[in-house]
């Protein structure tokens, strides 16, 4: 198999934006070097919508920066993820030009399909997405794409135990993570706000900064100071509350199976922490799990209350799960099955 020297396009000043910690792209950079690849980091801000490209003079200044590296390091692949921050059309040719293999992957398409994906994935060689989302590339861009997930914090996969003095600190029956800011999250807070009313059991909300005009504040722990303080928090819980939100109206395409999210890097943290996750369902969630044996989907949020309660009474059954979704975890959705995935294709590439 031919050797690639995979140049990465890492998104450094995403934080501020949305993570308050490491972000998913930089996990890749660990897990290439570990096959022997030389990675090269590419840092420019993250704009999550297409006005940057208005901007000709910042536009001209970070093709600049694209050229200066390609006639100094001469990558062979470039690997745009999550939008790939302030990248444009004529970076991309750039690139084609001098024979550099493109992979594109935003993580958070379809909802920055319109204003990011639908501009740079047509110059790529090979797209990733979550599967929800092919038919979409393939109608409206004529583009066939390459099945993606998330993968697990690796602070998560490789973490320990909390001691007993951490697990008093941060044990809970439900837990749940993530932003509540926003229309579509408002949601997600309020549901978990009624569970925790009905007093089904300790109920605990770690994220951002939540705001006091939430009825989630009362039960708001604070939040995530990072990576590592994540795995705890997880570790000392027994359920995991997750929500996949509805997508804005702007996002809802005809080509999509449903008007849902899709599987979140949170439930795939949830799962290799060995705690039982509780979601309502959406597409894609069966494509990472087995619904009827490693994940609990509820209808509503009487279901919710119902299937916690029952769970929380029932140890064995709720740990069996957990096992079992922590298995499937650690065996399909870690950062290395995700970069090995990116070399078949590549090794494939390279035998033709």
């Amino acid at each position: 198999n031919e050797q690639y020297c995979l140049a990465m396009k890492i998104l450094i000043t995403v934080k501020g934006y949305e993570h308050q910690w490491g972000i998913e792209q930089d996990w890749y950079i660990p897990a290439f070097e570990k096959k022997g690849h030389k990675v090269i980091p590419f840092c420019i801000p993250y704009k999550p919508s297409s006005d940057y490209l208005k901007d000709t003079k910042k536009v001209n200044w970070y093709k600049k920066l694209l050229v200066e590296i390609l006639y100094k390091e001469k990558p062979d692949v470039a690997f745009i993820i999550h939008g790939g921050g302030s990248w444009n059309p004529e970076m991309m040719l750039e690139l084609k030009k001098r024979g550099v293999i493109i992979i594109y992957y935003n993580q958070d398409d379809p909802m920055y399909f319109n204003t990011l994906s639908k501009y740079l994935a047509p110059y790529a060689d090979y797209v990733f997405a979550f599967p929800k989302v092919k038919e979409t590339y393939k109608k409206e861009l004529g583009i066939n794409t390459y099945d993606i997930f998330y993968s697990i914090d690796p602070a998560v996969e490789n973490g320990r135990e909390p001691d007993r003095v951490e697990y008093e600190k941060y044990k809970c029956d439900i837990l749940m993570t993530g932003s509540v800011f926003g229309e579509r999250k408002r949601k997600r807070a309020d549901l978990f706000y009624k569970l925790h009313k009905s007093a089904v059991g300790k109920c605990c909300y770690y994220g951002g900064s939540c705001s006091p005009q939430l009825e989630i504040y009362k039960i708001y722990k604070g939040p995530i100071k990072d990576n590592k303080e994540q795995n705890l928090i997880l570790r000392s819980s027994k359920i995991i509350f997750h929500y996949a939100q509805v997508l804005k109206n702007e996002e809802q395409k005809s080509t999509l199976p449903d008007h849902y999210q899709s599987i979140s890097g949170r439930i795939l943290d949830a799962a290799a922490a060995r705690k039982l996750v509780m979601t309502n369902y959406f597409v894609d969630l069966e494509k990472a799990f087995n619904i009827k044996k490693e994940i609990v989907v509820y209808t509503d949020i009487n279901d919710a209350i119902r299937k916690a309660k029952y769970y929380l009474n029932n140890k064995n059954e709720r740990e069996k799960i957990a096992r079992e979704a922590q298995r499937r975890a650690l065996n399909c959705h870690t950062i290395e099955k995700r970069v090995e995935a990116i070399e078949s294709l590549l090794y494939k590439k390279a035998a033709l």
